[in-house]
């Protein structure tokens, strides 16, 4: 039978494998009856390495060692013969079967008898390795089944992670077994890229969740974190993501949240009692509801939506989210519009050169952001978003019966856009005075009384009696053109309002 492939490894290649029962890959399930002997192989050749480690070498003095040693770590409970601290064990490059506790050959009963466990290119078909009394340290692995997070002690190394640029193709989870809340007391992962999703139900962590050290871009398909306590710094950047929920969560610490790319983000009932830091990062769906930030909250530099999309999905909303303290949306695009209609706001926002969609977006967003900007001084955003506010009032408007406030919200629109040009008064200025002088024109060319004779008698009387009326409106008598008071007048009342709406305009583009 042939050798082991694997460098450094002397045991007998498995079957028709390449590899030995340590090295060769294992199914993802349950291991067959029919194929039992690959973990008892397994399990046969888990203690040679074990022991191998321990005692390197072969000579004769060390033989009785190495059979209390075996005997030692098959026996189901502690003997005083090996202090288990004392164990330290490294793996590299071994394929661990899926087991099952009622399984002849558990294997796992194993390894919680060593002190100290070093697992390096190693690949996980089992579901979880809990053990209170075993450090362990997880580098470069692979877990192929769904991992549970569950109580494992923390072999010390450079980062101070239990898992190390590790790999995880199924759900990785933490829940706790019993009423009580899950304690982790250590960081957990350092570059790791997970296949699927992350999820954590009430856990408490002491350390942070992420220590990324590498600036490499790192992907999760989802993120969970329900009815948890972080304790600490929370950080995580150039992350892609599809999805994340928080829900009934509180951040003890600095939420730190930067550079990454995220699908759809939704916070529900969660406090966050330092700073809240989401610079530079980008969500196709946002949601933040029934949640408090205590501190400052800074949006610099984020996109929200989908710049091709206008379905109200991709609209992102503050629904009733409470800030304490200062938020920042400066440089920010909402692709897809925003609702801040019912958020609590106890200090002005920062919108300063901010892009906001208004097909989705509401009035009261609008009125908010003006309001924060007049509060700060800055009148001249300010009245951008006046205008975005007046249009959306007139959509709402729309679907009335004509009215008085309707009418003036169109002619305000038409005339000047709301006060923002002094281009369009101007233009109607002009375009009104020639069509006035063509009335003289015609007034004084007869031109009128040409088009239909037999009915100049009549307009002749009602011209005479309008005429007569518009002259005595004392203020305006003597600007007007005789003939033509009533036309005057009405002229007179269009170039007036022309000219404020052309004031306006300009101290409004101007004012300090």
């Amino acid at each position: 039978m042939a050798n082991c492939v694997i460098d450094g490894c002397n045991h007998d290649s498995f079957m028709n494998e390449t590899k030995c029962a340590l090295h060769c890959e294992k199914p993802t399930h349950k291991i067959p009856y029919t194929s039992r002997k690959l973990l008892s192989t397994f399990h046969n050749q888990l203690l040679d390495h074990i022991i191998e480690c321990v005692f390197p070498g072969k000579s004769e003095s060390e033989n009785i060692n190495r059979e209390q040693l075996k005997q030692h770590l098959n026996e189901g409970h502690r003997t005083r013969d090996f202090p288990d601290q004392d164990l330290s064990v490294f793996f590299d490059n071994i394929s661990f079967p899926h087991t099952e506790i009622k399984d002849r050959h558990f294997y796992i009963k194993i390894l919680n008898k060593l002190g100290e466990i070093h697992f390096k290119n190693c690949s996980f078909s089992l579901f979880k390795f809990e053990s209170q009394d075993t450090k362990c340290f997880f580098e470069q692995c692979t877990f192929l089944a769904s991992w549970d997070l569950s109580r494992t002690n923390i072999l010390d190394n450079q980062n101070k992670v239990l898992y190390q640029d590790c790999t995880f193709n199924k759900i990785v989870s933490a829940t706790p077994e019993f009423d009580n809340k899950l304690m982790i007391q250590k960081s957990l992962f350092s570059d790791c890229d997970f296949k699927s999703s992350v999820e954590f139900y009430d856990v408490v962590f002491i350390e942070p969740v992420f220590k990324n050290i590498s600036p490499k871009a790192l992907q999760i398909d989802k993120l969970v974190i329900s009815n948890c306590e972080l304790r600490n710094r929370f950080i995580t950047s150039y992350l892609t993501i599809n999805e994340i929920l928080i829900e009934n969560t509180i951040f003890k610490d600095k939420f730190e949240f930067k550079h990454n790319h995220v699908k759809r983000l939704v916070i529900t009932n969660s406090n966050f009692e330092k700073i809240a830091d989401l610079y530079d990062s980008s969500f196709s769906m946002f949601t933040i509801k029934k949640s408090i930030f205590d501190d400052f909250v800074g949006f610099e530099e984020c996109s929200f939506g989908d710049i091709d999309d206008n379905d109200t999905k991709y609209l992102s909303s503050f629904i009733y989210a409470t800030f304490l303290s200062f938020v920042n949306f400066r440089n920010t695009n909402f692709k897809s519009g925003l609702d801040i209609k019912n958020i609590n706001l106890k200090e002005p926002p920062n919108f300063l050169n901010t892009v906001i969609n208004p097909t989705n977006s509401n009035r009261e967003t609008f009125r908010i952001i003006k309001n924060s900007f007049d509060k700060n001084g800055n009148f001249i955003e300010g009245n951008k978003f006046f205008v975005l506010e007046m249009n959306k009032y007139k959509e709402e408007l729309s679907d009335k019966k004509l009215s008085q406030e309707k009418l003036m919200l169109w002619f305000n629109d038409v005339i000047s856009g709301f006060g923002q040009s002094y281009l369009k008064p101007i233009s109607w200025i002009f375009a009104l005075s020639v069509i006035y002088t063509l009335l003289t024109i015609s007034h004084e060319s007869n031109y009128l009384y040409k088009i239909f004779p037999p009915a100049n008698d009549y307009i002749q009387e009602i011209t005479k009696g309008a005429n007569t009326i518009a002259t005595n409106i004392l203020p305006f008598e003597k600007f007007l053109r005789e003939g033509m008071e009533l036309i005057s007048l009405l002229f007179y009342i269009l170039f007036s309002s022309l000219i404020w709406q052309t004031i306006v305009s300009i101290k409004r583009k101007t004012k300090r």
